[in-house]
């Protein structure tokens, strides 16, 4: 978001108030005609799910970054805007897949972690790590999210996101649910045979409208309609 400032360019431009909101889908470039602050949301691509004859792990979602920046009227500042994961083979034992970073400037947001689905090493049924992490598979860990405390000083070294949910060995094998922005990833709920949940994303009024960012992907489940649901902010 930037002042008003009619030569300044850069992705869908709408306003708010006197503010000009520049949204990015796809990578470009920022060329501000001012030196001032402006407020950014840069958020990556989740991963994907895994797979498996036992429910494989939920995705993990896109690294979730906010905060204020000095820019120049002298300079340009690129975009990248990162991919979801590439969703994996079925059938078969595949873990999902990282989604790539987005940035901003010198503000960059990690993948999300793809969910556990193989077994053995070296995933041994853990969701991989990434802005939030990957939920696990058939008794594996939820992989790690970039988790830190949030600085008004120095913004670009604020969390990211939270990890994964784990995954039993018990009942119909349901997997961990991936981490979210605002929350972690459920792990499963083997009693009543339900997979984990995703992790809640966290909202950003940045566009004008308060809206929520960054959800997790739900948990699979083997051989039951007991699904679970991903996580608010676009988790699947």
């Amino acid at each position: 978001t930037s002042n008003a400032a009619t030569n300044t360019s850069g992705g869908t431009q709408t306003m708010d108030n006197l503010d000009v909101v520049h949204t990015y889908t796809s990578s470009g470039t920022f060329d501000p005609s001012f030196s001032g602050t402006v407020e950014y949301l840069v958020v990556a691509g989740g991963g994907s799910g895994g797979t498996g004859t036992a429910g494989g792990g939920g995705g993990g979602a896109g690294g979730y970054r906010t905060g204020f920046i000095q820019v120049d009227s002298s300079e340009t500042y690129n975009v990248t805007v990162g991919g979801g994961g590439a969703s994996t083979p079925f059938p078969g034992e595949s873990p999902g897949a990282n989604g790539t970073n987005s940035s901003f400037a010198t503000i960059e947001s990690s993948g999300g972690g793809g969910g556990g689905g193989a077994p053995g090493a070296p995933q041994s049924n853990r969701g991989y790590s990434g802005g939030s992490g990957g939920g696990g598979r058939f008794s594996g860990d939820g992989g790690t999210g970039n988790k830190g405390a949030f600085n008004m000083i120095d913004t670009s070294t604020h969390g990211e996101g939270n990890p994964g949910g784990k995954s039993s060995s018990s009942g119909n094998r349901p997997g961990g649910g991936g981490g979210g922005a605002g929350a972690n990833g459920y792990s499963d709920r083997a009693l009543t045979a339900q997979a984990g949940e995703g992790g809640g994303g966290a909202q950003s009024a940045i566009s004008g409208t308060s809206t929520t960012y960054a959800g997790g992907g739900a948990g699979g489940l083997w051989n039951s309609t007991n699904y679970a649901l991903g996580g608010a902010g676009g988790g699947g």
